[in-house]
């Protein structure tokens, strides 16, 4: 016996099937399951909730000196071995890393910030980590 749903060409099977919903030798799905694949498709967060975010990479020196050669080392002295000696030049990074009051959270809070005497740059949380990962490498750290 056959069940009319209000969907055209989908039916549901009653007692007489032989298995899972279906009569023998038919193909119809059974109206249940499309029901359940619907409810789950729609459901509020399916597809995200099977699968949690990747977390944040790790901090990288290495990622931090490269940036720092790009960026930086116009104005700055980005490496151990200073190039050139200057009074007038902006402070060295290893002078900044060595420095107690350049704290992570310090250097945090000044790569967020406005800059008063050097271009503002508009780094991603990961650039920088990045930057305070390549500062502990020149010199202490917390």
């Amino acid at each position: 016996m056959r069940a009319t749903s209000p969907i055209a060409g989908i039916s549901a099977e009653t007692p007489d099937t032989t298995r899972a919903g279906t009569r023998s030798g038919s193909s119809a799905t059974p109206l249940p399951a499309i029901f359940l694949a619907g409810a789950l498709l729609t459901a509020p967060g399916a597809a995200r909730a099977q699968t949690a975010p990747a977390p944040p990479p790790e901090p990288n020196g290495g990622a931090g000196r490269v940036l720092a050669e790009e960026v930086c080392a116009e104005c700055h002295e980005i490496t151990i071995l200073p190039k050139v000696l200057s009074t007038d030049a902006p402070r060295s990074f290893v002078s900044i890393a060595r420095d107690p009051a350049w704290s992570d959270a310090a250097l945090k809070i000044f790569f967020d910030g406005d800059h008063a005497q050097m271009p503002d740059f508009d780094f991603t949380a990961q650039e920088v980590a990045n930057l305070i990962a390549y500062f502990r490498t020149l010199g202490p750290g917390e």
